[in-house]
């Protein structure tokens, strides 16, 4: 499985269609410092989570 177009001397044989992702990014140590607390009492980090919503 590959992300390019096309790869020399190999045959595409099908192709699976579109592929997407979401990343976030945080300004500094407190942001990351928060959402790990966050992370580390119910395994998900609502900071991140309302990033990416808005």
């Amino acid at each position: 499985m590959v992300t390019a177009p096309e790869i020399p001397r190999y045959k595409v044989k099908e192709v699976k269609g579109m592929v997407y992702g979401e990343s976030i990014r945080t300004r500094g140590f407190l942001g990351r410092f928060a959402a790990g607390l966050e992370a580390l009492a119910d395994g998900r980090s609502y900071a991140y989570l309302r990033e990416l919503k808005n």
